[in-house]
């Protein structure tokens, strides 16, 4: 009768071998012998990825981006993957997550979007790797995978769009046309702050922001006006938006690229909400074929308490 059973190791895996606690070898693939006291932990060293959750970050310029990271990692050295840490994968990403911040805040939105690939090479994947190197893993590759808001919404086909498709009623319900809004009509040239972002609180996201209480529609619900706004996040009359959105000069009056935003009538007022007083003095020059009330110039933290 025989004192050994028998261990196969695949092409693709590792194995431990401890006996009373103890680690005795690393098993290359190949058929072994397993001494009667033995157990064996297996480990994967095929190459993996896995992708951060998204995190908020607010760059250099004070825009706040929201990124994800794709990681390519495989175990290099079996024994500390198993042995150093009880979450060794865990530790190579909260590495990535502080390193992606930290490398994030220093630079300005616009190095971001065209840059993102070498900023992870550079800072990034050297970070991370450190910390893999400790646990017995070895970082291949980091990608800056999204920049929130920032990927192509201008020029079809798009990166970042919401596309209509239609309503569902419920069993037995019906719509009902009513006449256009009554009123003035209040038109708000703007950016993402005069849409009601971070109306609420300085969260970047849905749960900052309000259009209802945003500086636009109170202001023509105060009128007993309609509000209609036109404007991308950051944009101003002659800076780019977001998504590769040109400056309002070349942009209003367009839904995006080669596609002409149809009105159903003209503004009674237009209303320039501008970043900085020199864009609020174009703005003025712009507006010649209707009446226009001063411009508001907010403040850059996103508060909607405007002063006229």
């Amino acid at each position: 009768m025989s004192l050994f059973n028998r261990i196969t190791v695949s092409a693709h895996e590792r194995a431990l071998e401890y006996v009373d606690g103890v680690c005795t070898r690393v098993l290359e693939p190949g058929r072994y012998a397993a001494p009667a006291r033995a157990t064996y932990q297996r480990v994967d060293i095929r190459e993996r990825i896995f992708t951060t959750a998204p995190q908020d970050v607010l760059t250099s310029d004070g825009v706040s981006v929201r990124v994800t990271a794709a990681v390519r990692w495989r175990v290099v050295d079996v024994r500390a993957f198993v042995e150093v840490v009880a979450d060794p994968v865990g530790t190579v990403y909260l590495a990535v997550q502080v390193a992606l911040r930290d490398a994030l805040v220093a630079v300005e939105v616009d190095t971001l979007v065209r840059d993102a690939r070498r900023l992870a090479g550079d800072a990034i994947t050297g970070a991370a790797r450190a910390a893999g190197a400790a646990v017995g893993v070895e970082v291949v590759e980091v990608v800056v995978k999204d920049v929130n808001e920032h990927v192509n919404r201008w020029i079809p086909p798009f990166e970042c769009a919401v596309v209509f498709a239609g309503l569902v009623l419920d069993v037995n319900s019906r719509l009902r046309l009513s006449g256009l809004p009554g009123g003035p009509r209040l038109e708000f040239y703007g950016d993402s702050i005069t849409q009601g972002v971070r109306s609420l609180s300085a969260h970047p996201e849905s749960e900052g922001a309000d259009g209802t209480t945003s500086y636009a529609y109170l202001t023509a619900r105060a009128f007993g006006a309609t509000s209609y706004q036109v404007g991308f996040g950051r944009q101003g009359i002659s800076r780019p938006g977001n998504g590769e959105v040109p400056g309002g000069i070349d942009s209003f009056g367009w839904n995006f690229a080669g596609s002409k935003a149809g009105r159903v009538a003209p503004p009674d007022v237009e209303m320039p909400i501008s970043p900085s007083p020199s864009a609020r003095l174009t703005a003025l020059r712009l507006k010649n074929t209707a009446v226009v009330i001063a411009p508001i110039v907010y403040a850059p933290t996103g508060a909607n308490a405007n002063s006229t």
